[in-house]
């Protein structure tokens, strides 16, 4: 008995050991690789060709994808998904709230995947998951089980960046992304009150977890993962951007980017960094700004505005596998009239090319991949507040 009683005490010491430690990692343990920065130029423009799409019954908020040989337009508020042919006519509509066996019983869309296996995950407000057929019939529900270990009062005295309750889902930025029955989830700063531990501080920059790792079969949170990469805790004028972009690769590799990074980094699904690549962007504003003294209210507001409009950053990352090609989009700035789309293969760029920034676009409607059909590539829907339009792109890149 004294025996197991002393193994037990030293499997204890050693499990909260490993805990302490992982705790404790920081960004720069987390990314400690050496970068590449290849580039073997292919080619140095594209001709995108516009697709304006039908005029549709929607609330001109969302964001395209392309499946089936289809254009689809998933309309966040309303909670509709439009299908169109390849040159922009408007062919089925699906979905819409209700609590009918083809509707959505949620008053927004926050993310939409495909199923590997065929299907649609649709995560609405209140970090409910549902899941249709390919036919849109609901087969199946459950809301996320955020585990949260301590009470808010608790972590805003006393951080953890080990504690769900520390975050927020990330539903203003970023993708969610199915592998097996995992779905990864991006993460952003937590409750304001949380002073001690939000993006403007070194702690968060040093310690955040910037993905969660969520099981399909009964809706567990099961880990946080990752760090923001070292330029955060090096550069606090960069904190504002503290977002993460990623794509799967084949269900085993994560390709990540972060706004104000030019680097891109391929990681495992336990987030251990196996490889830094990457060139920055052409003609980007990189002069950030500091945090205003007072980070609150119309002041910061105010700041916000300015650096996401007037500031480049990288805007979204993917990995088109009937190419084997990574996409990573960025913005340039204000006084640039284009944006930028990066094309990288085997980590090395072969294309940065100009790409459209529509006059009247959303300013948050960025160029970026949304769907392959040979020869094509389709751009994501870019939406025109000023006459209600939507409008794809497609070009052809030849190697």
């Amino acid at each position: 008995m004294q025996k197991k009683l002393q193994l037990l005490l030293l499997f204890s010491m050693v499990f909260m050991l490993f805990q302490c430690s992982d705790s404790a990692t920081t960004s720069h343990d987390v990314f400690d690789v050496t970068p590449t920065n290849n580039s073997e130029i292919l080619f140095e423009e594209i001709n995108p060709e516009p697709i304006k799409l039908d005029s549709i019954e929607s609330s001109y908020e969302g964001f395209a994808t392309f499946q089936d040989d289809q254009i689809q337009f998933v309309d966040t508020r309303l909670g509709k998904i439009f299908h169109f042919d390849q040159q922009g006519n408007h062919l089925e509509t699906h979905l819409g709230q209700g609590e009918g066996p083809r509707e959505i019983p949620d008053p927004a869309i926050q993310f939409y995947s495909p199923l590997p296996e065929g299907g649609h995950l649709f995560i609405g407000s209140g970090n409910n998951v549902y899941f249709f057929n390919e036919d849109y019939e609901r087969e199946d529900m459950f809301i996320i089980n955020w585990d949260r270990q301590a009470p808010p009062e608790v972590l805003a005295k006393n951080p953890d960046p080990t504690d769900h309750g520390s975050y927020n889902f990330g539903y203003s930025f970023g993708t969610v992304r199915v592998s097996g029955n995992h779905l990864y989830f991006p993460l952003e700063s937590g409750p304001p009150e949380h002073t001690d531990f939000n993006f403007s501080t070194d702690l968060y920059a040093e310690q955040a977890r910037v993905l969660a790792r969520i099981n399909l079969n009964d809706g567990t949170a099961e880990e946080l993962l990752g760090r923001l990469s070292p330029v955060f805790s090096e550069n606090e004028n960069l904190r504002l951007f503290s977002h993460l972009h990623y794509d799967l690769i084949d269900g085993q590799t994560l390709a990540l980017t972060y706004k104000p990074d030019p680097l891109i980094y391929l990681a495992d699904t336990d987030f251990t960094i196996k490889e830094a690549f990457g060139r920055p962007g052409r003609e980007m504003n990189t002069e950030y700004q500091p945090l205003p003294r007072q980070a609150e209210g119309q002041n910061f507001r105010q700041y916000m505005i300015e650096q996401f409009t007037e500031r480049g950053f990288y805007t979204s990352l993917n990995y088109v596998e009937e190419r084997d090609l990574l996409f990573r989009s960025y913005r340039r700035g204000d006084g640039v009239g284009k944006d930028g789309l990066q094309v990288y293969k085997d980590q090395t760029l072969i294309g940065d090319v100009d790409v459209p920034r529509p006059d009247g676009a959303d300013p948050t409607s960025f160029f970026s991949f949304a769907g392959y059909n040979a020869p094509y590539f389709y751009s994501n829907a870019m939406i025109d507040d000023s006459d209600m339009s939507i409008t794809v792109y497609r070009f052809k890149l030849e190697e």
